[in-house]
């Protein structure tokens, strides 16, 4: 009986530590990045008016709007590259200093959204929009077309400096890599998907007739960085197998 029971304890021991030796494994992570040039830019362009009437302060934004698409044309830029985005009426407030807000008549305010792949000229176009009567104008977004592609280059960049450092921590473990377990990524980072803030705009509206030009708007035009990130899990196999 006795011995029965220690058969069976010893087969116990066996099968655990096999089970044991199965679960053994390494996880790493690793990053890598690729840096692009920018092949397009976009901004957009606030036109804002004031009047007594909506009727009134639709047709001077109307005005407004028309003038400054065709300021952005004559500066050269296609007009498949410019496009409406939102046109919003609302209440004029004004606040007279007794704490209390009064109703002014109204503002209506018109977007135009511009995407353009002439990155040279995108000053020349911030300039003309103000020129035009435009209000104000975005800080300028840029991106690349092989986005994707670049990803993927550092995403396989990623693996292989994960896949490296199991290799080393294996054996310093004294044991070899064994198969892939898993593998998994994480969301796109764009590390330069905020808006540019390199951009010191010139163009001005109250300039008079007998005013000099301002200096051209000068924009730096900053490289794209795509990180990608890669985490893997390998069996650990002791060097005795």
């Amino acid at each position: 009986m006795s011995r029965t029971y220690i058969a069976l304890t010893l087969g116990l021991v066996l099968v655990s530590a096999a089970c044991a030796e199965d679960l053994a494994s390494v996880s790493t992570s690793a990053s890598a990045s690729e840096t692009l040039r920018p092949t397009r830019a976009s901004f957009d362009v606030s036109i804002v008016n004031s009047a007594r009437s909506t009727a009134t302060v639709r047709t001077e934004n109307a005005k407004t709007t028309a003038a400054v698409k065709a300021a952005l044309l004559a500066a050269g830029l296609p007009e498949k590259d410019v496009t409406s985005s939102s046109l919003t009426v609302g209440i004029h407030w004004i606040y007279p200093g007794n704490g209390s807000a009064k109703a002014d008549g109204f503002d209506a305010t018109n977007k135009l959204h511009v995407e353009t792949g002439a990155l040279d000229a995108v000053g020349i176009y911030l300039d003309a929009a103000l020129g035009g009567g435009a209000r104000e104008v975005s800080a300028v977004s840029f991106s690349a077309d092989d986005l994707d592609a670049a990803r993927h280059r550092a995403l396989a960049h990623a693996v292989a400096i994960a896949e490296a450092d199991a290799r080393a921590m294996s054996a310093a473990a004294h044991a070899r890599l064994g198969q892939l377990l898993s593998l998994s990524t994480s969301p796109l980072r764009n590390d330069t998907a905020e808006p540019m803030t390199d951009i010191v705009v010139t163009g001005s509206l109250a300039r008079t007739m007998s005013a000099p030009p301002p200096p051209a708007t000068s924009v730096i035009v900053p490289d794209i960085t795509i990180s990608a990130s890669a985490y893997g899990r390998w069996r650990l196999i002791p060097e005795s197998h």
